[in-house]
């Protein structure tokens, strides 16, 4: 606005405005040399109509003015009780129809062959003491055999931001062992048909809102489920109901499995696969529920030394990589190693 302003010199709603616009640029009011410039008028003018564009403009800021940053609504403009509450079904519904779109998925299998699925958990990929050979080379393996897919357990990364002394003894960082996952994925992300992610890369989702798994994951088209992931795999004409989840309640120290039948007896989803990872412990059987055949496996752990579990009375792990053969018509076998059930594959 650069037209000519009447000799009264009245901070009309255009004006006032065009003052707040000013303000939202260049964070502070227009002096008078400004308004005289800006509407041609004179000294005295541009005096009284700084006077109300002040007057406008400012609140109480402690014990001086200025200007507020949040300018009140009209009252239009207010939400009321009841549309609160139409936006927030609404917002509740979108997430619940979400998460359930985002657990459950359906794959099918085009032809009467079996599949193998493999299930490696908690890579700790960055951590000093995990075994990055073993990784890339099951990670090769898998990748070399057709058929041969697999969905991960989560904790892919170590993650030292949460933790000040995990911080100050890691000598990763998450850039690196994100360039780490990239390269395993440029070798085998075709075999990928779901992930969860753990608590270790959940801390980058509650420490600054990003989801890296997500990204990463998201950006190869790979499923992807925040700590649970509820597959139904169609092998010919079978079903397999697979489910994934990276931590659990009711873990016993005497049987690495028993949270996994407790999941089924307990929990809210039915499947013929349970998985749990979290737990360093690599355990994996078939036990039989309702009368039918169902597995358990705890993938264990590809970490195999850390100081903090040595402090808190845990020993040394063996990385492992269960497997499961689905077949179109003789069920499924579970091996606790991939190289075991490959060979037979």
């Amino acid at each position: 606005m650069s037209a000519k302003h009447n000799s009264g010199a009245v901070a009309d709603d255009t004006i006032i405005q065009w003052a707040r616009e000013f303000f939202n640029r260049h964070g502070a009011l227009p002096g008078r040399c400004v308004i005289e410039k800006q509407f041609g008028i004179k000294q005295q003018e541009s005096r009284a109509l700084s006077r109300q564009i002040k007057a406008a403009l400012l609140v109480p800021a402690g014990p001086a003015m200025g200007v507020s940053t949040h300018p009140q609504r009209d009252d239009a403009d207010r939400l009321d009780g009841e549309a609160l509450w139409t936006m927030q079904v609404a917002i509740s519904e979108r997430t619940l129809r979400e998460r359930r779109a985002t657990t459950y998925r359906h794959l099918y299998f085009d032809d009467d062959a079996p599949i193998a699925l493999c299930f490696p958990s908690d890579l700790h990929l960055g951590a000093p003491g995990t075994d990055h050979r073993r990784i890339l080379a099951d990670q090769q393996l898998i990748a070399s055999i057709p058929r041969c897919y697999q969905v991960n357990g989560g904790d892919v990364f170590d993650n030292a931001i949460k933790h000040r002394g995990h911080v100050l003894s890691s000598d990763s960082r998450p850039t690196r062992e994100i360039m780490l996952l990239e390269h395993l994925l440029d070798i085998a992300g075709h075999t990928y048909i779901g992930v969860v992610s753990g608590n270790h890369d959940d801390w980058t989702l509650e420490t600054a809102g990003v989801d890296v798994l997500q990204m990463v994951f998201g950006h190869r088209g790979v499923i992807y489920a925040p700590s649970r992931l509820h597959l139904t795999l169609h092998v010919g004409d079978s079903e397999y109901r697979i489910l994934v989840v990276h931590k659990y309640r009711y873990n016993s120290s005497l049987n690495p499995l028993h949270a996994v039948q407790r999941m089924l007896e307990r929990g809210q989803d039915e499947f013929d696969i349970g998985v749990i990872g979290h737990n360093h412990t690599a355990a994996s059987g078939v036990f039989h529920w309702k009368r039918q055949r169902r597995g358990a496996i705890r993938p264990g752990s590809y970490e195999i030394h850390s100081d903090h579990a040595v402090r808190h009375g845990f020993d040394d792990g063996t990385p492992s990589c269960p497997c499961a053969i689905l077949t179109p018509d003789d069920g499924f076998y579970l091996f606790d190693d991939l190289r075991q059930g490959l060979k037979l594959f």
